[in-house]
């Protein structure tokens, strides 16, 4: 485990305690002390679509979108480097595309993810 986890960055693989949690006032921006890591950027790693869409509703706007991790790691880039489309086409949808999602979905080798991102970037 990771210390200073927060409780909604751990639970971001059981979408029902993340409803609770959320309900319940759990701050989505939230870091994690070690890793920087918002729960965000979890369910982009989980490839949770229904999640990501829950704590989007929730998240400070645009900004949630922009918070890197340790390694300068966005969520879009999370989702990207997992192959997770369905998430990578909603994050586009709502916010700026990054240039280096594109390079790790090609490094990852997840075509449909660079082709959707490379059409994003124009």
């Amino acid at each position: 485990t990771w210390a200073g986890s927060t409780a909604l960055s751990w639970s971001t693989r059981n979408p029902e305690l993340v409803k609770l949690l959320v309900s319940a006032g759990a701050r989505v921006s939230a870091e994690c002390t070690q890793n920087r890591i918002i729960s965000l950027h979890e369910a982009c790693l989980a490839g949770d679509l229904d999640t990501v869409r829950l704590l989007m509703e929730k998240a400070d706007g645009v900004f949630a979108l922009l918070v890197t991790d340790q390694h300068q790691r966005t969520p879009l880039i999370h989702a990207a480097h997992h192959g997770h489309l369905p998430i990578v086409e909603y994050l586009l949808s709502l916010g700026p595309v990054e240039e280096s999602a594109l390079e790790v979905a090609l490094h990852q080798n997840h075509q449909e993810v660079a082709e959707l991102l490379r059409s994003a970037i124009g």
